[in-house]
């Protein structure tokens, strides 16, 4: 279990050429967010000659995220403005690979 806490973020995009502004806020469900993390790792080891190695590693990671973004477009002229809201709810896996040698001095 992981712990981060991720406050409020805003970007705010404005069409080329034309009068409309379209302003995308983000958050995540609770101030304070609790996200179930688990990672695996593999390593392994082989002396080529008497002071050199190989080693080579691969990691796994998992999380699940749940991020709220409301997206608001307003045309400057009219002064209109529509909302929605979009929720984002992911399982993330990430892997890592790595070769390395290893000069022993």
């Amino acid at each position: 279990m992981s712990s981060y806490r991720a406050d409020w973020g805003q970007q705010q995009l404005k069409e080329v050429d034309a009068n409309n502004v379209r302003t995308i806020r983000y958050q995540p469900d609770e101030f304070s967010q609790d996200v179930f993390f688990a990672g695996a790792a593999f390593t392994v080891g082989y002396r080529i000659l008497k002071n050199l190695h190989i080693s080579a590693n691969t990691q796994i990671n998992y999380f699940q995220t749940t991020t709220l973004f409301e997206i608001s477009d307003r045309d400057h002229i009219t002064n209109e403005t529509t909302r929605r809201f979009r929720r984002y709810n992911d399982h993330i896996y990430s892997i890592s690979l790595g070769l390395g040698l290893i000069v022993q001095l």
